[in-house]
């Protein structure tokens, strides 16, 4: 196994990858004994978790960092020189900005994608559940905006139950 002497950046495709792909990579014997440090980030880390890994990167002290999308704004640490895409991205636009975060200091930089024919499918079902979430979450919030908008702010919690039919009637 050829280890790169410079940082690297691998985009996992799910926070349960970007962990596992962590801690394989933490107990692989080349990369224990050259003491390359290695982690991950995700949106479910604790913000204190997340402040030290960012940290730790930006200064160099980290070279192998595991993560999804949600590391990836705001980083500018010019000296990257590999981006690996462990699996597919979402979309074309991801992978040009993850793509990007390699040789910002305009030096030679690499990027890899690696990509199985399951990958397809999963992305379809990933962005199927956020669509779903994401229509979920739109209906809520309209919902809460309508029963605020058709109930008057003297009624009160209580009340609410006696004068439901209030709430289905149309204007």
């Amino acid at each position: 196994m050829l280890l790169p002497s410079s940082d690297v950046f691998i985009y996992s495709l799910s926070k349960k990858d970007c962990e596992k792909l962590a801690e394989q990579l933490m107990n692989h014997e080349q990369i224990r004994c050259q003491h390359i440090n290695v982690d991950y980030y995700h949106s479910e880390r604790t913000p204190a978790e997340k402040k030290r890994t960012h940290t730790e990167w930006s200064l160099g002290r980290l070279k192998l960092i595991c993560a999804t999308v949600a590391f990836g704004m705001g980083i500018n640490k010019p000296d990257c020189r590999y981006v690996i895409h462990h699996a597919l991205p979402k979309s074309l636009t991801n992978y040009y900005q993850e793509s990007g975060r390699a040789g910002r200091d305009g030096a030679r930089a690499e990027c890899v994608l690696f990509f199985g024919f399951a990958d397809k499918n999963r992305i379809k079902s990933m962005l199927s559940r956020e669509k779903e979430h994401s229509q979920k979450k739109y209906h809520r919030q309209h919902l809460k905006q309508e029963a605020s908008a058709r109930i008057p702010s003297h009624y009160s919690v209580l009340c609410c139950y006696k004068n439901a039919p209030f709430f289905f009637v149309t204007d």
